[in-house]
C-alpha cells in the first residue's frame, strides 16, 4: 500500500528535542512534529526519530508557517 509517511532522524538527544519542540510551540505557536522516540541502539549516531504523516490535512498548512516552524525549531536546538 502507498502511505504518505516521513520517517526522520535526529541527531539530537529526545530530551534537547523535545525541549526544543515546546520552546517553538511556546513562541511561535507552531507545532513542528507531534511524537518522538527514541533510538535505542548505543551504536547509532542519531539519538531520536519521528514518523511524519503527510496527510490530507497537512496540504493546508501555509508553506510559510511549515518553513518558520521548522527553521525556529534548528535554530533553538542549536542552542542545546
Amino acid at each position: 500500500p502507498q502511505t504518505s509517511m516521513i520517517h526522520g532522524y535526529l541527531k539530537a538527544s529526545l530530551d534537547d528535542c523535545k525541549r526544543a519542540l515546546l520552546t517553538v510551540e511556546q513562541s511561535t505557536g507552531i507545532r513542528v512534529l507531534m511524537r518522538l522516540n527514541k533510538i535505542n541502539d548505543d551504536e547509532s549516531s542519531f539519538g531520536c526519530r519521528f514518523e511524519w504523516s503527510m496527510g490530507t490535512s497537512n496540504v493546508l498548512i501555509d508553506d510559510e508557517q511549515f518553513i518558520k516552524g521548522w527553521q525556529e525549531f534548528s535554530r533553538v536546538l542549536e542552542e542545546f
